[in-house]
């Protein structure tokens, strides 16, 4: 998956985010951040909640062994690990 394609999925996963709690999409400006990856393969983020905070998956190059991550203003990116198998 392409970084263009990784972004294109936070901005829907945050926007799908930020109408389901407000019910409407407010006339506010947001502000993008590249978040990085792991490893330097790809991320994609699978959450964002009220208070910044990000959850998703990363990977290696070619796809081998994903790692589930969280990021944090305050801490930063950390590697949650995987599961085995």
């Amino acid at each position: 998956m392409s970084n263009t394609s990784c972004l294109i999925r936070f901005v829907a996963v945050l926007l799908s985010t930020l109408v389901a709690d407000t019910g409407q999409l407010a006339a506010v400006s947001y502000t993008l951040k590249d978040l990085g990856s792991l490893t330097g393969g790809t991320a994609v983020a699978h959450h964002i909640n009220r208070n910044g905070s990000v959850v998703g998956v990363s990977g290696f190059p070619h796809g081998s062994k994903n790692h589930a991550f969280f990021v944090s203003s305050q801490a930063g990116i950390r590697d949650l690990g995987s599961l085995p198998g």
